[in-house]
């Protein structure tokens, strides 16, 4: 495999309990790769891209 062909990482599920605030699907860890917050984690839908539903991490723990 050469450097520019990474495997994909593995999915890190959100808490039990923890699901889509759209389509109650559960949801994976993910980071922003764009716009204002780059860098910064948060919870996304495994629905993406048929589901944009997102919650963040502070919304998770609270």
């Amino acid at each position: 495999m050469s450097d520019h062909q990474n495997p994909r990482s593995p999915k890190i599920f959100a808490p039990v309990g923890v699901v889509c605030p759209q389509c109650t699907s559960p949801m994976v860890l993910r980071v922003s790769r764009q716009g204002p917050t780059p860098g910064v984690h948060f919870f996304g839908c495994v629905k993406f891209p048929v589901c944009y539903g997102t919650r963040s991490i502070e919304d998770v723990k609270g």
